[in-house]
């Protein structure tokens, strides 16, 4: 009961695990389209003056026309994260939802195939961290983007300033937290099983060495014509003993009858 009870604990827990993994990619490739950082400036009468949003797919956005030159002042840098690495990113993502779903590693065959898998999960998870860490620091740090959040009122120019983490970039957090447990788990069980399956193949291999003594044929066949050659010659000496034996016998009787 004890055994059938921690089974069941533990296919829950990885069942858990199964499902917060989806829910975490879902989480992360939906925060790809929403804002990850928001700019914003309002006058003292509380109408807005400077507005921009960070997406990761499209850059710095804002509502207000070209013309509009204060809030083109204020404009941050437009570089933002690759668009060729966010698509590599949602690559990364089907794959790994591809393996969870058409491919259970306790019922795999193929454990080198739930290896390159797991390589695949420890990289998405690795993207995602890339990505909390390198958007504050590359992309809002140094660009006097106050980050997680602030507000700031210049007295000069009459404006507060509004500095703030969006949507997508909590997404993309909880996002992160969410496959975590499942990317681990999936890579330390087939580090294990292949462990496993290494040193089962070298104990074999070490047995197979030390029992298995390498066979000489010519060694063989030469032995067995030796056996050939002095079977005859061993059978006549025998023969001959016997006769040896028959005429001392015989030597005995005629004495005897003699006396």
């Amino acid at each position: 009961m004890y055994t059938i009870k921690n089974n069941g604990i533990v296919m829950n827990l990885k069942s858990g695990f199964k499902g917060l993994f989806i829910l975490g990619i879902c989480l992360s490739f939906l925060s790809l389209f929403f804002e990850w950082y928001s700019f914003q400036a309002r006058d003292l009468e509380g109408n807005l003056v400077v507005f921009w949003n960070l997406y990761l797919f499209m850059g710095w956005n804002t509502i207000f026309p070209p013309n509009s030159w204060f809030n083109v002042v204020f404009m941050p840098n437009g570089d933002t994260v690759p668009f060729v690495m966010n698509v590599i990113y949602i690559g990364i993502m089907l794959i790994s939802v591809y393996s969870v779903i058409f491919s259970d590693l306790e019922y795999s065959d193929n454990l080198e195939k739930g290896k390159k898998y797991a390589y695949v999960h420890i990289l998405l998870l690795s993207l995602s961290g890339f990505y909390i860490c390198i958007v504050p620091i590359y992309y809002l740090v140094s660009q006097e983007l106050f980050f997680p959040y602030l507000v700031y009122m210049d007295f000069e120019l009459e404006v507060t300033f509004y500095y703030s983490i969006a949507v997508g970039y909590i997404l993309q957090c909880v996002a992160f937290n969410a496959m975590f447990p499942y990317s681990i788990y999936y890579y330390f069980t087939t580090t294990h099983f292949n462990n496993q399956n290494n040193t089962s193949e070298t104990v074999l291999q070490t047995i197979i060495t030390q029992v298995q003594e390498s066979l000489d044929f010519d060694k063989l066949i030469a032995e067995e014509k030796v056996k050939l050659q002095l079977e005859p010659e061993e059978k006549k000496t025998i023969v001959h003993q016997e006769e040896e034996v028959n005429q001392i016998y015989n030597q005995f009787l005629e004495t005897r009858r003699v006396k």
